[in-house]
């Protein structure tokens, strides 16, 4: 009887099904008494692929659900795993995770008709999904992490692509300097925390299991020392807190509303493309925070509060060509809330005031250049412009309030 926790070596290349006993070895070079397969279980027995000397193109065929203690790709070709027949089998990883060496080839589990959906399920300790190569490891079919933390990690410049859903109840991690990008709907109920390299979520995916506003909604701690990227057609909010020293980067069309009322988080924000909003509708002020850089090529919103006529600041420095739309509900107190710039300011975007009090007091060589739309003379202009409206005169610029914006 082969030993707990023991070795398990796919000795062939081309396509083969798990379940035939002249694909497997004990042997880790080549070679080697073939004849037993892997025993399925999360809690025992390590798979490789492949033999040392076996290198090439595989395809390892499924016919029912698997699992493994952990898998190891070292194949310098591509290794595909799929069901063997159109339909979907799963595959179950214990402690030890996945890992992608450096060298190795693509991976793939599933495809479109053959689905291998991942599911992560460490026994007795954390699990993690890691790639050191310079191939794409993917999980066309979903991943879904059911026990401990999972931590995305690796050097690998091929990254992970996770397409389909990505479910977890439980803590998630990424570190390392690759990337893990997200297609789908990543549905994490617990923390989340990038210590380094890159989290993407990309085509129409979505971020959170909760909902806010008709969007798929974050509701828990996101802490960022590495970069947070929303390319994504899709809208999503993330209503937890948000701290760290890392970027965030808006380059999707769609919509991220950051809703945290404590965002101690400090790292630079850019929107390339789409709109990032942050909204408090329930705080007495918008989660931002002064020190921070934003380079808005896009659309930035403000929505200042709660209509308790609270008056927030912003003094961290804006750039960029995109507009700005600062709004806020009139307060039950009986006046609009004041909103105030007064950070380095390059901006050459338009500034839309849809409601409510912008103070503007900007401590930078250059005034915004293009128009003020407000609904009424609701602007104030700091001392550091030294003039006053509606005819500004800065630094050869001139700010105007020409229209009401509906």
């Amino acid at each position: 009887a082969r030993p707990a926790c023991a070795q398990y070596y796919w000795a062939t290349t081309g396509t083969g099904l798990w379940t035939n006993t002249a694909n497997w070895s004990s042997n880790a070079t080549s070679g080697g008494t073939p004849g037993t397969v892997p025993p399925s279980s999360r809690t025992s027995n390590t798979v490789y692929f492949n033999q040392s000397s076996v290198n090439g193109d595989s395809t390892v065929e499924l016919s029912g659900t698997w699992a493994a203690l952990g898998l190891v790709f070292n194949n310098t070709g591509s290794t595909l795993i799929r069901a063997s027949a159109s339909g979907t089998q799963s595959f179950t990883t214990g402690n030890s995770g996945i890992t992608v060496n450096l060298g190795a080839g693509p991976v793939t589990f599933g495809d479109a008709t053959n689905a291998v959906p991942l599911i992560s399920n460490g026994h007795t300790s954390n699990a993690s999904i890691t790639n050191h190569s310079a191939s794409l490891l993917r999980f066309a079919n979903g991943v879904n992490h059911l026990a401990y933390n999972l931590t995305f990690t690796g050097s690998g410049a091929g990254g992970v692509q996770v397409d389909g859903n990505f479910e977890s109840g439980n803590a998630f991690i990424k570190s390392g300097s690759g990337a893990v990008v997200f297609t789908g709907s990543m549905r994490l109920q617990n923390t989340g925390t990038i210590s380094s390299g890159t989290m993407a979520i990309t085509g129409a995916g979505s971020m959170g299991a909760g909902t806010w506003n008709g969007a798929p909604a974050y509701g828990f701690a996101l802490h960022n020392d590495g970069v947070f990227v929303y390319s994504s057609s899709a809208r999503s909010a993330i209503s937890g807190n948000i701290s760290g020293t890392g970027a965030v980067v808006m380059t999707g069309s769609g919509m991220l509303s950051l809703l945290g009322t404590g965002n101690s988080w400090t790292g630079p924000l850019t929107i390339s493309s789409g709109t990032v909003a942050f909204e408090t509708p329930n705080a007495a002020y918008p989660g931002i925070v002064s020190s921070r850089s934003i380079l808005n090529d896009s659309l930035l919103i403000i929505n200042t509060c709660d209509g308790s006529g609270s008056q927030p600041a912003y003094g961290g420095s804006i750039s960029g060509t995109g507009g700005m739309i600062v709004t806020g509900p009139y307060s039950n107190g009986g006046k609009w809330p004041l909103f105030t710039l007064f950070g380095t300011n390059s901006s050459s975007g338009p500034l839309a005031i849809q409601s409510g009090t912008v103070a503007l007091s900007f401590s930078g060589s250059t005034s915004p250049a293009a128009d003020v739309l407000a609904p009424a003379v609701n602007v104030a202009f700091g001392s550091n412009f030294g003039a006053a409206i509606p005819d500004l005169s800065y630094n050869n610029s001139t700010m105007r309030i020409t229209s009401k914006v509906a």
